[in-house]
């Protein structure tokens, strides 16, 4: 029987106003730790049907049977995530958020991957 150490996965952000280059930076950090990682996977996050659409993507990907029905798509993704089913070493990048929050509901809380988001500071907010 395997033992798995499962942590909180606390999201890395990188706030900031638009055009600033935080896609960038994220597109960057995932380059460089390409081999630490099983599988990277882009979430376009401007718009929850863009979230959603990557998300059924990203099941199809880990061969997890979610068909389009995003309400129980999205739960299988993150719990096959949060168990590392079918990789452990995973990285999800929410990208251009409006904050941080919005993404919550679709990223795993457990885990060994890692969260990366990018979000947008709206001014006043």
């Amino acid at each position: 029987m395997r033992t798995q150490n499962v942590a909180a996965v606390l999201p890395q952000a990188l706030p900031g106003e638009g055009g600033v280059c935080k896609s960038r930076i994220a597109i960057e950090y995932a380059y460089r730790h390409r081999n630490k990682y099983d599988v990277i996977w882009w979430v376009p996050a401007e718009r929850p049907a863009g979230i959603l659409a990557s998300l059924i993507e990203l099941g199809d990907r880990l061969d997890l049977d979610v068909g389009n029905e995003v309400i129980s798509a999205v739960p299988k993704v993150r719990d096959a995530l949060r168990a590392g089913i079918p990789y452990g070493n995973w990285l999800l990048v929410f990208d251009n958020a409006e904050n941080p929050e919005t993404v919550r509901d679709y990223s795993p809380e457990e885990g060994s991957g890692k969260v990366l988001i990018t979000s947008v500071t709206r001014s006043g907010a």
